[in-house]
């Protein structure tokens, strides 16, 4: 079972994380570009050697800004972590065949989110929707128009 936590630099508390219940968002872990050659060498040597068991339970960190994943699981009792690229653009060439399947999860479930964001942020926008509120007070619809135009076709 997989877990998939987004990383967005999206501030989706402006808008109010009424909507963002669909999506796992974390805001604590920061990491580089991949255009860092050395650390693009990390992930891809990290990609092609990925492998688990498909009974393996694991958590799923995507930080589609920087194309990163961070993936999380138990060896043994042992909990293990490291990263790989994300860069669908690619058909995750290089990766092991295990890595392949769970990237293309990670594709299919966030983009599933977004288009599910997109669709209740444009609710909102045309008012079709009410603005979420967080402690009685309404929140900032630029947050939803911003999503809306970075996000949304």
């Amino acid at each position: 079972m997989t877990k998939i936590i987004l990383q967005n630099k999206i501030n989706l508390i402006a808008i109010g994380l009424a909507l963002a219940t669909a999506l796992y968002i974390s805001f604590a872990v920061v990491t580089p570009a991949v255009a860092d050659s050395e650390l693009k060498r990390e992930l891809t040597t990290n990609c092609a050697n990925l492998s688990f068991s498909q009974s393996t339970e694991r958590n799923t960190l995507l930080d589609p800004d920087n194309g990163i994943v961070l993936v999380q699981w138990s060896d043994n009792g042992n909990r293990r972590d490291t990263r790989i690229p994300y860069e669908p653009q690619s058909g995750f060439q290089g990766c092991s065949q295990e890595a392949k399947a769970l990237l293309s999860h990670v594709r299919e479930v966030y983009e599933k989110q977004v288009a599910d964001s997109c669709t209740d942020f444009k609710d909102i926008i045309s008012g079709a929707k009410p603005l979420p509120e967080k402690n009685g007070k309404k929140a900032n619809i630029q947050g939803a128009v911003n999503f809306v135009n970075q996000y949304c076709k």
